[in-house]
């Protein structure tokens, strides 16, 4: 398996650069001047210092937090402004029961992909969403964010773990990192 040889800075193959107001992951700055493949692979080995494993841990828990699920009152309160604001399709005499079977549905997601996908869904709907229309949008963000996510945790991973003798950095990467890292993000439900 070949990967890209085209090199990147850190800041290209790590954190997504998309609307301003979005979150996104700061990179420490050992990272930030990280030179990677764009598939996110380390151009040399020798970069990877304690320094750059720090840094990658950090980043890692920036995701973690970033990922943690909402609590059902974060649903409830978002969906209830989108509420607000969207023509309803259900009887509002029992809002807060429907927003309440909306929460249960949806737990598990982070509220700040839950904000987004609300974000999104106020500026393309004229009705309040099916909670399929908001798992939709879940997934969008997702997958926008999935790539970024999984290098971050595969650089952490390959900092933390040297490569054996008989392995390229290629196949330590292709084989190894990315497949803890998929494993990492299936754990998180960003997989899904």
């Amino acid at each position: 398996m070949t990967s890209n040889n085209v090199v990147v800075m850190a800041e290209h193959a790590l954190a997504p650069v998309r609307n301003p107001d979005d979150w996104k992951p700061r990179l420490p700055q050992p990272l930030a001047q990280l030179r990677l493949f764009e598939d996110g692979r380390p151009v040399a080995a020798t970069d990877l210092t304690p320094a750059v494993k720090s840094a990658a841990v950090a980043l890692v828990e920036q995701w973690e937090a970033a990922l943690a699920p909402a609590t059902a009152d974060e649903i409830v309160m978002t969906l209830g402004r989108l509420s607000a604001i969207l023509a309803s399709r259900h009887d509002r005499t029992d809002l807060q029961g429907i927003l309440l079977a909306y929460a249960e549905d949806l737990e598990g997601i982070p509220s700040r992909v839950i904000r987004a996908a609300a974000v999104k869904i106020r500026r393309t709907s004229k009705w309040f969403p099916t909670i399929a229309e908001i798992r939709e949008a879940v997934a969008e963000m997702y997958a926008a964010e999935r790539p970024y996510a999984i290098r971050s945790y595969a650089l952490k991973w390959v900092a933390e773990n040297p490569k054996p003798s008989g392995w390229t950095d290629e196949e330590w990467w292709n084989y190894r990192a990315l497949k803890a890292a998929h494993e990492w993000a299936r754990q998180r439900g960003i997989m899904n």
